[in-house]
């Protein structure tokens, strides 16, 4: 009897004190942490949901911006980054080059290079794996779920959704990458030609 009288006032205190509390000094918390962040804050990445009539808010750690080896992403003047976009190390955007929602752009072992005007959508990873950097040209289309190693992707290129583009392989200007097409490692796709499977 006594131990559930003590649990349910235990349970009380955390709903009405201890749980108030302590989600007004994570909010304190973060307010102070966008403030010392100054231009360079965001605070996009939150999810509220409601339990009992009570808002919660939870800060997701933004991964957009992550500095590895000394190397930062280098993001000046782009149209668009999606919140939940992960720009890792030594990548370089060109202006009015835009990022989608879930894209990954790893580069933590070797250099990314995006030219001009470029998208990247949904989904799409961009990860060198050798010691060869991948670097994407002026005005490409890179589609969803699209998957890119070492390579380079030359102006003007277009790049199906699903597609994958290995080591050392090349796209030249105006090559299409069909959608769900595998590039093999070494290989070229010339210029006004569609790669299909």
């Amino acid at each position: 009897m006594f131990k559930l009288r003590f649990l349910e006032v235990y349970e009380r205190f955390l709903y009405n004190v201890g749980g108030p509390f302590l989600r007004s000094v994570g909010q304190g918390l973060n307010r102070f942490g966008l403030s010392v962040q100054g231009s360079l804050a965001t605070d996009d990445r939150r999810t509220i949901f409601s339990l009992n009539i009570i808002p919660y808010i939870i800060v997701v750690p933004s991964l957009r911006y992550k500095t590895v080896g000394g190397n930062s992403p280098q993001i000046d003047r782009v149209n668009f980054l999606a919140p939940n976009s992960a720009i890792i190390g030594q990548v370089i955007l060109g202006e009015q080059s835009s990022v989608w929602y879930g894209a990954t752009l790893r580069g933590d072992l070797n250099e990314i290079n995006i030219g001009k005007n470029s998208v990247i959508q949904d989904l799409v990873t961009l990860s060198p794996r050798t010691k060869n950097s991948l670097k994407v040209g002026d005005n490409v289309y890179i589609g969803p779920n699209a998957s890119l190693e070492s390579c380079t992707v030359e102006n003007n290129a277009f790049i199906g959704m699903g597609a994958s583009v290995h080591n050392g392989a090349t796209v030249q200007s105006y090559g299409i990458v069909a959608a769900g097409s595998v590039i093999p490692e070494g290989t070229t796709v010339p210029s006004y030609q569609v790669k299909r499977k």
